[in-house]
């Protein structure tokens, strides 16, 4: 099992937020289809996220306009009838592909949703934004921690223990070592394997 180091917390929010954007104009193109077909949900959400306008244009057309002429300009009939601007849906729409745009430029193009007629389904979890332990250093890691658990008990014993005496063991643990907190710690982005996010 791989010892997680930290947590790319912003990284993380930063995702959670562009994914509610991608699920906010999802849910902007279906309630753009229920005010103009009357349907509760999209029937198919993969073609409403790919082609809204014509999904939602040529679904109303079939469903209310089936009785006009064919030559007639659906955006045009469609406006007229719902009071929607096609517009909207393009804005809709934009937005949507935005989002994922922005997804697959900062993060790996596998942390996009995958859309199905019935919705998105997301598989990036939290611990994808883990920092883990890179194992070519797990020894040295290792050593680290007890090292610094031995001068944990040396200066526990020491009468006048000091910070200064902490400072010579960072100045030549080659960065590998920090004070944090008065505390002699181990420098985890010494030790991390970065993270494909």
């Amino acid at each position: 099992m791989k010892k997680v180091l930290f947590h790319l917390e912003k990284d993380y929010e930063t995702f959670n937020e562009v994914k509610g954007i991608v699920e906010q104009s999802v849910k902007d193109l279906e309630n753009i289809y229920k005010k103009a077909i009357g349907d509760d949900t999209a029937k198919d959400i993969k073609q409403l996220t790919e082609n809204p306008q014509q999904y939602i244009l040529n679904t109303y057309w079939e469903m209310h306009c089936s009785n006009l002429p064919d030559h007639l300009n659906k955006a045009s009939v469609f406006e007229s009838q719902t009071g929607i601007k096609v517009t909207s849906i393009d804005e809709a729409h934009q937005k949507y592909i935005n989002s994922i745009d922005t997804i697959k430029k900062r993060y790996r193009k596998d942390r996009t949703p995958k859309v199905t007629a019935n919705g998105l389904k997301w598989d990036t979890k939290k611990s994808c934004f883990d920092v883990c332990l890179d194992p070519d250093k797990q020894e040295l890691y290792e050593d680290y921690q007890n090292l610094i658990e031995a001068v944990n008990s040396v200066l526990k014993h020491k009468e006048n223990a000091t910070y200064p005496e902490q400072i010579h063991l960072v100045r030549f643990g080659g960065g590998h070592l920090i004070t944090e907190n008065g505390k002699l710690v181990i420098n985890d982005h010494k030790f991390a394997l970065t993270p494909e996010i």
